[in-house]
């Protein structure tokens, strides 16, 4: 064997490789099983990263456990487990590092089971070593488990349990967490409805002072002035309460300073007014800024948010703008006005906006708009909900939008594609291409018929990528009464494009003689190129 072999770093390294491609397990599994030296390194690769539980019980002695079900495995114990099998147990434990398990897989133990390995003969952690833990077993019996896992390496802990099974002796294990693992960085709690709930995970944030990223639902004044002291916080994401709002007696009028390396921020609530008025005393210099709201009481509040944004958001440094509005208001039509503080980020490279209302914006208002974003590359306006109004925006305008933001690769609005009516012989907007758009979504855009084989010639030219043309996909525009017949015609748009893609790839290909017996004709001189 090579005596590079023998060096830790390199094996760890060689079997790390192996580990990131399918089928994994049998060839770590061997390997540890070729020499000694392999041994420890290769299952210490082997077992660094779980997805449940079972694999623990079945290293055990078959005569101690046994599976129920066919399609899905449940494992149960057939008796208690013996001190050396408890050896055996903890000996692959102590190699985990990552263990994630979503509510499905979870559930690969019976609740005996779980109940067992709440109790190991030992006074330590069950994992002693796990960094990661990501649990989403709702059962009750499941939570004591969890105070079991945790230990003082562990610094990340995501919790995706939802609804009534946080009842008090599940939040008391919650609040336990903070001393079972005081370094934790990563935190990620549901974002429940039930005020005590809010309290607990309130409290549990103000113990820990080293988080960098933070995801949860309501908390209270306190732990977000917590939050607001961190300068290692990085990501912070949560909810605020329409009925039982933040007093901010704490937040006067002057700005107030968030953490100056935070560079994600996602906040949630009912009405976009409470966002607005938060957003309000916060001075932000964040790269990422996402909303979630489900109505907007206010008919101007969607401008007055925006320019709540102009007026406290780093400019130059907001890279990514999110906006989702979730119940569909009509009673308020966004135009390019309301879109128009946002010009002030120049930097911004993805804009993603559901008003939940409609949307009238032209061909000019949306070239103005796009001139202030160079850096653009995804757009979207009311994926969910359509713009609700006939579009002014033609296929011709698009080509001028994509010249303006040269790196757009995705894009979602509504057009009218009555600008293209005939294939023309000549190269549509003067022969200008644009090779990055590789997504349209036309939402709620009418067409006709007739327009399918013009279009589908148009978008092959001026954007030779685009692999991908949808149209009233979303749950909400497929149930709309007047989507009618558009959604096939998009389709058969979307079929046309492929094939006139693979003629004008054919013709590259001739002209430049590479086709298959037809380049000795060009280079005869032949300009038709048939031999």
């Amino acid at each position: 064997m090579h005596r590079a072999l023998v060096v830790q770093e390199v094996l760890l390294i060689i079997f790390g490789f192996i580990r990131d491609n399918s089928n994994f397990n049998p060839a770590l599994a061997a390997l540890a099983r070729t020499c000694r030296e392999f041994k420890e390194v290769a299952l210490n690769v082997l077992w660094a990263h779980l997805c449940d539980l079972s694999p623990l019980v079945r290293c055990l002695p078959k005569d101690s456990w046994k599976e129920q079900g066919n399609i899905f495995k449940v494992y149960e114990f057939t008796r208690p487990l013996k001190h050396t099998e408890w050896a055996i147990l903890r000996g692959y434990a102590r190699r985990v590092h990552t263990l994630s398990c979503p509510g499905y897989f979870c559930r690969t133990l019976d609740e005996v089971a779980i109940h067992i390995l709440c109790y190991p003969p030992t006074t330590h952690a069950l994992f002693p070593n796990l960094q990661e833990l990501r649990w989403g077993d709702s059962r009750k019996a499941a939570f004591p488990l969890i105070h079991r896992l945790l230990g003082a390496r562990t610094t990340t802990l995501e919790v995706d349990v939802w609804g009534s099974d946080w009842g008090l002796g599940e939040m008391g294990i919650l609040s336990s967490f903070t001393t079972l693992c005081p370094d934790l960085d990563t935190v990620v709690f549901p974002p429940e409805d039930v005020i005590r709930f809010h309290n607990v995970v309130s409290d549990a944030l103000c113990s820990w002072g080293k988080l960098k990223r933070v995801s949860c639902g309501v908390i209270n004044e306190t732990a977000l002035l917590h939050l607001r002291g961190l300068q290692t916080l990085q990501k912070l994401k949560f909810s605020l309460d329409s009925i039982y709002p933040l007093p901010f007696g704490h937040f006067t009028d002057a700005a107030v300073e968030l953490p100056s390396g935070l560079r994600v921020l996602a906040i949630e609530a009912d009405d976009l007014v409470v966002i607005a008025r938060l957003a309000r005393r916060l001075h932000v210099a964040v790269t990422e800024f996402s909303t979630i709201y489900e109505i907007c009481s206010s008919h101007h509040g969607i401008r007055s948010y925006f320019t709540t944004l102009k007026e406290n958001f780093h400019h130059d440094r907001l890279h990514k703008l999110e906006l989702q509005g979730r119940k569909l208001d009509t009673d308020y039509t966004a135009t390019v006005e309301d879109f128009t503080p946002l010009g002030c980020f120049k930097n911004l490279i993805v804009i993603d906006i559901e008003l939940g209302c409609p949307i009238i914006l032209s061909g000019e208002d949306l070239l103005d708009l796009a001139s202030s974003w160079p850096s653009l590359t995804w757009l979207s306006l009311n994926r969910e909900t359509g713009w609700c109004n006939v579009s002014t925006i033609t296929p011709q305008c698009l080509s001028q939008l994509t010249t303006k933001c040269a790196f757009l690769s995705e894009l979602e609005i509504a057009i009218d594609p009555m600008g293209v009516d005939v294939i023309s012989v000549d190269r549509p907007s003067s022969g200008h291409l644009c090779g990055s758009l590789s997504r349209l979504d036309v939402l709620d855009s009418a067409i006709d018929p007739v327009l399918v084989a013009p279009l589908a010639s148009f978008f092959s030219d001026v954007y030779p990528n685009l692999a991908t043309l949808q149209s009233w996909r979303s749950g909400r525009l497929y149930e709309r009464e007047d989507r009618g017949d558009y959604s096939e015609i998009w389709m058969e748009v979307d079929t046309q494009l492929g094939h006139f893609r693979s003629i004008r790839e054919q013709e590259r290909r001739w002209w430049q003689g590479r086709a298959n017996g037809g380049g000795a004709s060009k280079a005869n001189g032949d300009s038709t190129g048939i031999p």
